[in-house]
């Protein structure tokens, strides 16, 4: 494919395209000041806690909350909450979670329901622990992105501004395209494209064509139960590129963890309320991510943007990312301390190095790992005192590395993002 070729798959500015930007996930930890949520009873037991809502325990949490709470509003299920701190050493004490139901987030009554759960419980926004925000109907990004994957070093005219590669998954034999493509991981995050339409017959979510129908995404609906019957009794894959005789339905969707959002500056729940702000988010967060340009020289900060998403169809807001240093650098904190404590006890490194202590107090207190480094102690001493032959010496450097204690702050971690 030549660059024309590519750029005739997308759609003139001029052309508008029907964009709808929606939360297909979203998980938000709040803080429980007032403590209005109660503690669970027996399993299934329903406590009213205003006209509209109740709490239904559904059994124990996870890890780090130890009761799992169906939320019914008006009687109906539309979130998840996690309650009651289980190690206060990961989570705070009084801290909640709350997932709600994928259905809800089409329904158009997901601010008002999250409205009404926040004044009825008293709670403060905390963070996001994830949010997916997914676009439908963007069918040319999948042919796009299987021309941009069959280029050759030597052919290539396209190319990708970021280091990530796309995993491309499930390749339609009679077309040789492949029907679905993730780029990033969920650690931080993650664009994937795929046909909804194919995805929904699976699941039976109804009430996402209803949306589209809705919003003019779609003409018409599917029979989507008929369609599931008919896959099972041919048994066959065929159909998985494409839903023959009907509208097929492509969804680009970025999925965030806590971390990413944490690094908007200045965010609020509020951006998640606005399809400008919404687009905003995804067109920032694109940059040098999903970010193609047309390639002409090994520099590609030189080689001119090729804008895939309809961005001038929206009042893009400037977004501003901020680094998070705490997390961002906890875990190469945590490697160093763990090297310098193997040295110790290796004996290239040796309990009256000054500079040695200095640096373990100053990275245990600058990332409030008191209960961790305590916690590790244990641990490296079985694995790191056979290392010397010396066993006083290996008794010297516990006592010493023990000593440290008093010189290490009580653990204040911020609140885990889960």
């Amino acid at each position: 494919m030549t660059i024309d070729d590519f750029r005739a798959l997308i759609p003139a500015e001029t052309e508008m395209i029907r964009v709808v930007p929606v939360l297909d996930w979203l998980s938000v930890n709040f803080k429980d000041p007032q403590n209005k949520v109660p503690e669970a009873m027996e399993k299934d037991a329903v406590i009213q806690i205003s006209e509209k809502i109740s709490l239904r325990y559904f059994g124990k949490g996870n890890e780090h909350y130890r009761y799992i709470w169906h939320l019914l509003y008006q009687a109906e299920h539309l979130a998840t909450m996690l309650s009651h701190t289980r190690n206060e050493k990961f989570v705070k004490k009084g801290m909640v979670k709350l997932d709600f139901k994928n259905h809800l987030l089409y329904s158009g009554m997901l601010w008002t329901v999250y409205d009404d759960i926040v004044s009825c419980f008293g709670l403060e926004y905390k963070n996001i622990s994830r949010v997916d925000i997914a676009i439908d109907g963007l069918n040319y990004l999948l042919h796009f992105v299987n021309g941009y994957v069959k280029q050759t070093a030597i052919s290539k005219v396209v190319e990708l501004k970021g280091r990530g590669r796309f995993k491309a998954n499930l390749l339609h034999r009679p077309t040789m395209l492949y029907n679905s493509f993730q780029l990033g991981s969920m650690k931080k995050k993650q664009i994937t494209i795929y046909n909804k339409s194919q995805e929904i017959i699976h699941s039976q979510k109804d009430y996402i064509q209803n949306f589209w129908v809705k919003n003019g995404i779609a003409k018409k609906l599917m029979p989507l139960k008929a369609l599931a019957d008919a896959m099972k009794k041919e048994k066959t894959n065929d159909e998985i590129y494409h839903v023959e005789g009907f509208e097929n339905i492509y969804r680009f969707e970025i999925r965030l963890t806590g971390q990413m959002i944490l690094e908007i500056k200045d965010f609020t729940i509020d951006y998640l309320k606005d399809a400008n702000k919404l687009m905003s988010i995804i067109h920032r967060l694109n940059e040098n991510f999903f970010h193609f340009v047309d390639h002409r020289r090994a520099d590609n900060s030189k080689c001119p943007d090729i804008d895939l998403l309809p961005y001038n169809q929206f009042d893009i807001h400037p977004i501003e990312l901020q680094r998070i240093e705490r997390r961002d650098d906890l875990y190469k904190t945590k490697l160093s301390i763990k090297k310098n404590v193997h040295q110790l006890y290796l004996g290239t490194l040796r309990p009256e190095t000054y500079s040695l202590t200095e640096m373990l107090i100053f990275d245990v207190n600058n990332y409030d790992l008191k209960e961790w480094f305590e916690k590790k102690l244990i641990e490296w001493h079985k694995e790191f005192s056979k290392l010397h032959t010396d066993f006083e010496y290996i008794d010297q450097v516990r006592d010493f590395l023990m000593s440290l204690n008093s010189q290490f702050k009580s653990n204040d971690e911020a609140d885990l993002l889960i």
